[in-house]
């Protein structure tokens, strides 16, 4: 068997081919058009295609049988999903072609859909064999792992399936000179081991244990994507991503100021939101007066500060109805270099004078 992964972009038209390779003496590749969708579902069509490159007559070139499968990924909460069968079709000769209706996920711009493709006879040769061992052994870079054919994906079973087929053409079940089958040798993978037994534990069972090491699982989500196995790579970013919203805690950085003797807290972020005397101030780290508590002393009548304070943390303020409060306040805001409250306060003192 071998897989393709296609993500289904809704917002393109044009249709999308993948080619599979040369795998058991065909040329493999899959083209998927768009018929149909509205906002709950969209209608596809599958057109498969396989071009015998074996030197047989004409008549066995389309002596080929294979089964496709057709899955959907689908999440069934905010951080778990699996592949879920859509369909299955038999195909015969040079090309099949078939429909199929997916779910559309409101939330996502993509439909990632799973391809497989399981050669069942080619150039009018079965492709299993008989008393073939279902034990799988595998040789990830010099370290030998024992799993069966149903665990295996993505590239770890294509890679698989196509040194198997190797194997059964080279040999075909024939008995070494001492009467014994010979057995497959170890599939090669030039990888690290490192975390090849975690990869095939997460195949076996669908879970696995990450380790508490951001670091190593980050080596293990390079690994999944490396064997295309798409459930595992999202098994480790979900879990990446969880650990870090546990971990982070937004940094707020608490301003005490003694504006005249009295006290008021604010942050930083409000103090440097606007151009101005403070946002110079602490941009540039420019020595303040700080006295207990690490208040920063500025020496200004504290009696309109609150007007100053809530204009730099809202953009805007309720100002006084009198000519002369507001021509306080805009004097405060002329020494704190506040340009938008000072033109503020000035149109409310044109429009008093006016009225």
């Amino acid at each position: 068997m071998f897989s393709q992964v296609v993500a289904v972009d809704r917002k393109r038209s044009e249709p999308i081919t993948k080619n599979f390779g040369n795998f058991l003496c065909y040329d493999w590749s899959l083209t998927i058009n768009k018929l149909d969708s509205d906002n709950n579902r969209e209608l596809l069509e599958f057109r498969l295609f396989s071009e015998c490159t074996s030197n047989v007559p004409d008549s066995l070139k389309l002596e080929v049988e294979a089964e496709i499968s057709i899955s959907e990924y689908r999440k069934y909460n905010c951080s778990n999903g699996c592949y879920v069968n859509v369909c299955r079709k038999k195909h015969e000769g040079e090309e099949t072609m078939f429909q199929v209706e997916f779910q559309i996920d409101p939330n996502s711009q993509f439909s990632t859909i799973r391809v497989d493709i399981n050669a069942i006879k080619v150039v009018g040769v079965p492709v299993d064999y008989p008393n073939f061992s279902p034990t799988v052994k595998l040789d990830v870079g010099g370290t030998i792992f024992h799993t069966t054919e149903q665990c295996l994906e993505g590239r770890i079973k294509t890679h698989y399936e196509i040194e198997k087929y190797k194997f059964k053409l080279e040999h075909n079940n024939k008995a070494d000179t001492d009467g014994q089958v010979k057995e497959m040798d170890p599939v090669f993978y030039d990888r690290d081991p490192k975390h090849f037994r975690l990869i095939l534990n997460f195949l076996r069972d669908g879970k696995v244990g990450l380790p508490d090491s951001d670091k190593e699982v980050e080596e293990i989500l390079e690994e999944a994507k490396f064997y295309d196995l798409i459930e595992l790579s999202n098994y480790c970013t979900d879990h990446l991503s969880r650990k870090s919203s546990r971990n982070s805690t937004p940094v707020v950085d608490i301003v005490q100021l003694d504006i005249g003797g009295t006290i008021f807290k604010t942050t930083k972020s409000t103090l440097t939101r606007f151009n101005g005397m403070f946002k110079t101030m602490l941009d540039n780290e420019i020595s303040v007066k700080k006295q207990d508590f690490e208040s920063i002393f500025i020496d200004r009548s504290p009696k309109h500060f609150d007007i100053i304070l809530n204009f730099m943390r809202d953009g805007d303020v309720e100002l006084p109805e009198t000519n002369r409060e507001l021509r306080e306040v805009s004097k405060e805001a002329q020494y704190y270099l506040l340009g938008g409250l000072v033109e503020k306060c000035e149109n409310y003192i044109d429009n008093i004078v006016v009225a």
